[in-house]
């Protein structure tokens, strides 16, 4: 680990324990004295995130070391809360400039929408912080440059309803949804996952859109319990594709598109 890089960690673990315990804690409905505490802390966590995003953006009022000197609920791209002014969504328009994921992120502990799509300049992987993030509802990073493994915490978050990470450069295992959150829509299309589909994406009754094409998946298919899907891709004809079992092709829903099989598993 170089200099730099070391020195980014010990920054971040000292300013989590600087900013945590306020924005860790729920504030009772119509408690001012805490919303505000929230909010402060959150425009710090915002101008912690580094100046490539802080110029890629144009927030030009996060102080020297950090602090947000000015109402962050105006920045480029954050929408907060009109009643609490809790952050609630992050928004990055595609971007000439070379960015990373803030592993400060994932101390915006009331955020609910991440949309990030369409950044092909946006390298590295999802931070571990990520998974800490239990208000989140929805997280778009598809078409960008992203690559290495999920954090297995990210799939297990209880509020998630749509994911889409298609044409990005994702390994390893697709992760268990051990939280059975009230996922709707889950594309992943254009990536390297391997290995079987987790079980517990089958039992999830609230599914209605898949595309899990143009990986290396593999194995049979567990048991569908959703009768829910209407719209679902597992393989494609061109490019990389899936190489499914399909012993149990009888109950896939109809309206799924899978191509290719072995039925001799």
């Amino acid at each position: 680990m170089g200099v730099f890089a070391s020195f980014s960690l010990l920054f971040l673990l000292a300013f989590c324990v600087l900013v945590t315990p306020g924005m860790g804690s729920s504030c009772s409905p119509g408690d001012q004295a805490c919303y505000q505490r929230v909010y402060e802390d959150e425009g710090n966590v915002l101008c912690s995130f580094g100046k490539g995003f802080i110029q890629a953006l144009g927030w030009r009022n996060c102080t020297e070391n950090g602090r947000s000197s000015y109402d962050h609920c105006q920045y480029e791209g954050i929408h907060c809360d009109p009643q609490t002014r809790f952050v609630q969504n992050f928004t990055l328009s595609a971007t000439l400039k070379k960015l990373y994921l803030p592993v400060a992120m994932g101390l915006l502990s009331n955020l609910e929408n991440i949309v990030m799509y369409s950044n092909p300049l946006l390298r590295g992987s999802i931070p571990e912080s990520f998974s800490k993030l239990e208000s989140l509802k929805s997280i778009d990073l598809m078409n960008s440059g992203l690559g290495g493994k999920i954090p297995p915490g990210l799939f297990a978050l209880p509020n998630l309803r749509s994911i889409s990470f298609d044409n990005n450069g994702f390994t390893g295992k697709i992760p268990e949804f051990t939280a059975s959150p009230p996922l709707k829509k889950l594309h992943l299309r254009n990536n390297f996952f391997s290995g079987s589909l987790p079980p517990s994406l089958m039992k999830i009754q609230s599914l209605s859109s898949l595309n899990i094409a143009g990986n290396f998946l593999s194995g049979s298919f567990p048991a569908f319990e959703n009768s829910t899907l209407s719209d679902c891709v597992f393989t494609q004809e061109y490019g990389q594709t899936n190489e499914f079992c399909c012993s149990m092709q009888e109950i896939i829903p109809p309206p799924c598109i899978l191509l290719g099989c072995d039925r001799s598993c």
